[in-house]
C-alpha cells in the first residue's frame, strides 16, 4: 500500500467497523475502530479522500417484529462522531451505501475528508457476493483497498466480489490486513520451534465440512510431529478429542482412516481476491 500514489482519488476502504454499541447506541469498544486509523491517515497524507464501508451486526437476521429492517440499532451513523474525533477529520455520512444517497455523497468528498457509508448488510446482496451489488459500490471510488481482515474469509460484495471491478494497480491490502497475513505466513510457514498451535473449535461438531475444521485438519498435516509430541496427553487435546471423533478425524498415534470428507485439503486462499 506504500507504493500507492492516492493523490486526488477517491479510495474506498473496507473496514470492520462492527463494533459493540449500548443500549444508548454509544461505543463500548473501538478496538476495531482504532486498527483502520494507519491505513485512513496513508490515505489522507496522501492526498486522497477515503470513502469507508463496512457492515454493523446482522440486521437482516435480527428484523423488527413487523419484518423490517432495525435501521436505527444497525446503523453506522453512530460511529460518525467517534470517528471523527479519532481521526480528527470531519467525517460525512451517506444514508445508504449504493444509490443516489451513495453517489452524491462520494461525488462531493474533497482530498483530505472522509465518508462513510451506511451498513452494507442493509443489502441482501452483501452476504450472497452479490455482483450487482459489488459493482454499484465499486462505482464511488478509483482505488480498493480491503483492511477489514476479521471479514476476509468471507466472499462478500464488499469484501471480495467487489474487487473483480478494480484492476491489479488500483487495489490492495490496508496495513492491517498486510501485517496479518505477514503474521501468519510467518508462522505457517517459517515457524519458530518448540511450536505451539492452540485451536478453537467451531461452533457444532455437525458442521464437519465447515472450514474451521478443515483449518484443523491442514494444520494437523503441516505440523503433525510439533502437534503430537508437545500436546498429546494435555488437557487441551483431551476436550478437543471427543469432538474430532464425532466429526470423524482420528487422533495421531490411533487406527488412521482414509477420509472422503472435500475437506481434505487447505481452504481456499481467499485473501488473494485482492
Amino acid at each position: 500500500m506504500k507504493n500507492h500514489s492516492f493523490a486526488q482519488k477517491k479510495v474506498l476502504v473496507r473496514v470492520d467497523f462492527n463494533v459493540p454499541l449500548d443500549s444508548n447506541h454509544q461505543i463500548t469498544d473501538d478496538t476495531r475502530m482504532r486498527a483502520a486509523l494507519p491505513t485512513i491517515q496513508q490515505i489522507l497524507a496522501g492526498g486522497g479522500s477515503v470513502i469507508l464501508m463496512s457492515h454493523l451486526g446482522r440486521p437482516l437476521k435480527k428484523r423488527l417484529s413487523d419484518g423490517t429492517i432495525d435501521r436505527e440499532t444497525f446503523s453506522l451513523r453512530h460511529l460518525v462522531g467517534h470517528l471523527a474525533k479519532l481521526t480528527g477529520v470531519p467525517v460525512t455520512f451517506a444514508a445508504d451505501c449504493i444509490g443516489p444517497d451513495a453517489q452524491d455523497a462520494a461525488r462531493s468528498i474533497l482530498p483530505g475528508e472522509i465518508l462513510l457509508l451506511e451498513n452494507t448488510r442493509f443489502h441482501e446482496g452483501e452476504e450472497t457476493g452479490d455482483p450487482i451489488l459489488a459493482q454499484q459500490l465499486a462505482s464511488l471510488g478509483d482505488m480498493y483497498i480491503n483492511d477489514a481482515f476479521g471479514t476476509a474469509h468471507r466472499a462478500h460484495a464488499s469484501t471480495a466480489i467487489i474487487a473483480r471491478y478494480f484492476t491489479p494497480e488500483n487495489r490492495d491490502f490496508g496495513f492491517l490486513m498486510e501485517a496479518e497475513l505477514t503474521n501468519a505466513a510467518k508462522t505457517m510457514d517459517h515457524p519458530e520451534r518448540p511450536l505451539l498451535a492452540i485451536v478453537g473449535v467451531p461452533k457444532s461438531p455437525t458442521r464437519s465440512c465447515s472450514w474451521k475444521i478443515c483449518s484443523i485438519k491442514w494444520m494437523h498435516s503441516s505440523l503433525e510431529e510439533e502437534w503430537h509430541t508437545r500436546l498429546s496427553g494435555h488437557r487441551v487435546v483431551k476436550l478437543a478429542i471427543p469432538l474430532l471423533n464425532q466429526i470423524g478425524w482420528t487422533w495421531p498415534g490411533t487406527d488412521r482412516k482414509s477420509h472422503t470428507s472435500a475437506c481434505t485439503t487447505p481452504p481456499p486462499d481467499r485473501f488473494r481476491y485482492c
